[in-house]
């Protein structure tokens, strides 16, 4: 934006803050809400599903909240709350819209506490609805911290867990919803340029919505319209008209939507920021006319306020004066509008020579300055109002001496600009102070709070140290009994069979046949091979030998039966990974192996293996019984828990995708070390 535009609305800027803080909240409308209504009342009327009643029950109760028929809102809101426990999803998407009763009467904290409750409640649901509604829950709590002044709350709300919510549902709607508070936050911050980017994300989101709600429409023409007022502080004025001729393409169909105040007052800024002000106040008085409509004294004084701007640039002093004068006597609430309008009015009392008025809004506007400070804007207030009567007294004494007592009236206010304004230098220095300290503090804070953070980091990495060992142990004597079991059954077994063959042989003294040597020889060999693989079992040579993808081959062969194949896939798996990486790999995979041939009763089974540097990704696929993966929890074993151990210690992390009778898989991502 150019300096002397900057320069000419800035004052308007600083006025319209507080009005941007209460428009995520604000409901706006297009008043044709009675064909969506009817479609939902004849959904209801004609479905058999309880489910599908239910919803729209509640989408109907919300759409005569939001247009302010609490009777029927109550009615609808009671029809759905008697069919949601017939859903365990719909009782708990209740607990959300039964928040209204708290929107109604005013309570803030208690319709905060609600949506905190909602939230928790869909946790638990993992689809697309649940994400939406959720991130529809997240954007009203971050409204509810704009409220309360804590912008950085509602930041923080809506880019860590409101969006990538969104995002996860896929819903474009509520995706604008919440890229428009997000810049409406930055606009109030004075942060123009993110609010530019973010409010350019609702619109790019509201244009690509294919789901068409009764919000829809209201959702991007409200993101058009704070676009242009947006466009039109950084000086990008092109961008600001495109924004306002699509916003108005729309409107001029609903000409008492009360999207039309906010409308005409970015049409009016815009006219303002190019200098023609008669436009602006024209646009002015239209949304002036809207909101008066509507009972919004929030944007009526905005509007006013801008419209005194652009008056006195068209040095239309007095209307401008009257305007502000009528402003202040209505509403001063907020100290910092209040102050800013007084400031105007004596500008404007200034320019016609209105040294009474000028005088009172002085006192009011000193008034409202730091208390430190009262002893010398007393004296300043007493020296102004003896200058206006000596003024007045000397205009009274001798009309010839007019033009002298003018001039020394317009020295004497010098002075007191002087002093006024140096003692506004001495309050922004205290403010600037207090800034500063209030930094060192908040650095302070953040330094404890990082080391609070990672002295629990540590924590948390000496228990699973003490998981992970308790685990190995486990892991150990398991292994030592499963060892001793093959050795008894297998191998002891096959060996006693050879001495009892050969003590009968020794005790005979018969001369050994070759079929009894053949099967002599049988028996040893049996030996061999159980007690190779009870060695391979306890280390696999193949990983020293020839790598991890060949131990995970032979892994494959030795477990497959005639009833239950095992087909390997794998890509080019590294050499130098570390050896015992490489063993942890190895054993959960046939821990995962395992696993499918005990319970899964399938008669095929997929192993996928492969790296991308250390990231390293193993896939098992069977196409068993399956099971319900909420109850995982109810059979979790000891080699489920020594999986998810060794999953833990190589920093990786585990999905499972099952259903009765659909098969499983699991997936799981892992980091390694590699030697070089």
């Amino acid at each position: 934006m150019a300096p002397i535009f900057r320069k000419n609305i800035f004052l308007i800027v600083l006025f319209s803050w507080i009005s941007h803080l209460f428009q995520a909240q604000r409901f706006y409308t297009l008043n044709d809400d009675k064909k969506y209504t009817d479609s939902l009342k004849t959904i209801i009327g004609e479905t058999n599903s309880d489910s599908v009643r239910c919803m729209n029950l509640f989408k109907l109760a919300d759409l005569f909240r939001r247009n302010k028929n609490i009777d029927l809102s109550t009615t609808y809101l009671k029809e759905a709350n008697l069919l949601a426990p017939s859903s365990s999803f719909l009782t708990d998407v209740s607990v959300y819209y039964n928040a209204s009763r708290f929107l109604n009467t005013g309570d803030f904290e208690g319709y905060n506490r609600q949506l905190v409750a909602a939230n928790e409640q869909l946790k638990k649901y993992d689809h697309p609805a649940a994400y939406s509604l959720r991130a529809f829950i997240l954007k009203n709590l971050a409204v509810l911290q704009q409220m309360k002044n804590n912008e950085k709350e509602a930041a923080r709300i809506l880019v860590n867990e409101a969006i990538p919510l969104a995002q996860k549902s896929h819903d474009f709607e509520v995706m604008s919803n919440i890229y428009n508070t997000l810049g409406i936050i930055f606009m109030n911050n004075e942060n123009r340029q993110k609010a530019d980017y973010y409010i350019n994300l609702a619109i790019q989101c509201a244009e690509k919505a294919d789901k068409r709600s009764y919000q829809l429409l209201e959702i991007k023409l409200h993101a058009y319209i704070i676009n242009a007022e947006n466009a039109t502080q950084l000086n990008k004025r092109a961008s600001a008209q495109e924004s306002l001729d699509k916003a108005f393409a729309v409107l001029k169909n609903y000409p008492e939507s009360n999207l039309n105040g906010i409308f005409y007052q970015a049409q009016g800024l815009l006219y303002h920021g190019l200098g023609n002000f008669n436009a602006a106040i024209k646009s002015f008085d239209l949304g002036i006319k809207n909101c008066e409509l509507y009972h919004d004294e929030t944007f009526l004084n905005n509007l006013k306020f801008v419209k005194a701007q652009s008056l006195t640039k068209l040095k239309r002093y007095r209307e401008a004066r009257d305007l502000l004068i009528e402003m202040a006597d209505r509403n001063n609430e907020n100290i910092e509008d209040a102050k800013l309008c007084y400031n105007q009015i004596i500008i404007n009392c200034d320019k016609i020579g209105d040294l009474k008025n000028a005088y009172t809004y002085s006192k009011k506007y000193i008034a409202l300055t730091d208390s430190l400070y009262k002893i010398n804007s007393k004296k300043e207030i007493e020296e102004l109002e003896a200058k206006y009567n000596t003024s007045e007294k000397e205009k009274q004494i001798h009309q010839l001496e007019a033009q002298k007592q003018k001039a020394l009236f317009i020295s004497e206010r010098n002075k007191f600009n002087y002093r006024f304004f140096g003692l506004l230098s001495v309050l922004l220095l205290l403010v600037v102070v207090f800034l500063w300290k209030n930094a060192i503090t908040q650095k302070k804070l953040a330094s404890e709070k990082e080391k609070n953070y990672a002295q629990h980091i540590t924590t948390l990495k000496k228990q699973r140290e003490i998981d992970v060992m308790q685990a190995s142990i486990s892991t150990e004597e398991e292994e030592r009994k499963r060892i001793a079991r093959d050795l008894h059954d297998g191998v002891g077994s096959s060996l006693s069979s050879l001495k009892m063959r050969l003590t009968n042989f020794a005790a005979s003294h018969e001369l050994l046949t070759i079929p009894d040597f053949e099967t002599l020889l049988h028996l040893l060999n049996r030996s061999i091979g159980e007690l190779r693989q009870v060695a391979y079992n306890l280390l696999p040579e193949t990983i020293s030998r020839l790598g991890l993808k060949h131990a995970l081959q032979d892994l494959c062969y030795y477990l497959k039966t005639d009833a239950v194949s095992i087909e390997f896939y794998s890509g080019e798996i590294d050499r130098e990974i570390y050896e015992s990486d490489q063993i942890n790999l190895f054993r959960i995979v046939q821990e995962l192996l395992n696993n499918s041939l005990k319970h899964a009763n399938c008669d095929e089974i997929i192993l996928n293996c492969s790296q991308n540097q250390h990231l390293f990704l193993i896939t098992v696929e069977d196409n068993g019984i399956g099971f319900n993966t909420a109850t995982i929890d109810a059979f979790e074993g000891q080699g489920l828990k020594n999986l998810k151990n060794r999953v833990n210690l190589l920093n990786g992390k585990i999905d499972i995708d099952s259903s009765v009778n659909a098969g499983t898989t699991i997936n799981i991502e892992l980091y390694v070390r590699l030697k070089t």
